[in-house]
């Protein structure tokens, strides 16, 4: 089902019925989902991963436990860029910094 607009009340329904396992946030989103209140259904999803931008570093926690998501990847990436940013660590605030597996060996200017 394709809904005309969102709805922070229908969303972990929508999810259910659609059997996700998966969903790409953008913005505020995640922000809204945190606070709407309370649905028996929003723990009993399957999700694996969301994954999206935006997600704002004091919403991240609550988002994630609230919601029991296993997983979030956050990324940043433009049509005009030549490259693109991921937090592949899953930690709060990580994106646009060099994760320890891909600074060994590696050297930055002066």
């Amino acid at each position: 089902m394709l809904r005309e607009r969102f709805s922070a009340s229908s969303f972990w329904k929508d999810l259910l019925e659609e059997r996700c396992t998966l969903f790409q946030y953008i913005g505020e989103l995640c922000r809204y989902l945190v606070n709407s209140p309370r649905q028996p259904q929003e723990t009993q999803h399957a999700l694996r991963l969301v994954c999206g931008n935006g997600l704002r570093s004091e919403v991240w926690a609550e988002f994630q436990e609230r919601f029991r998501i296993p997983q979030i990847l956050e990324y940043y990436a433009s049509t005009e860029g030549n490259f693109s940013l991921y937090n592949c660590e899953g930690r709060p605030g990580a994106i646009g910094r060099i994760p320890p597996f891909l600074s060994t060996g590696l050297r930055l200017p002066s």
